[in-house]
């Protein structure tokens, strides 16, 4: 239970990351592609975050 609880914690960071990496990338570019691309990732990487043993854990997607 403890590594699961590790787990979450480092895709937290992961998520947290690649949101602020996904805002720099909207702010330096001016491509419309660019900045979905950047939407894109923030997404697949917050459902990522809310997989617990490779199902989506509905407490954790705070969009229901």
């Amino acid at each position: 239970m403890k590594q699961n609880y590790f787990l979450k914690f480092i895709s937290l960071i992961r998520l947290c990351l690649t949101g602020m990496a996904s805002i720099a990338k909207i702010l330096l570019s001016s491509s419309t592609t660019k900045v979905l691309h950047a939407i894109i990732e923030v997404i697949y990487s917050y459902i990522q975050f809310a997989k617990v043993d490779g199902k989506i854990d509905q407490d954790l997607l705070i969009i229901k």
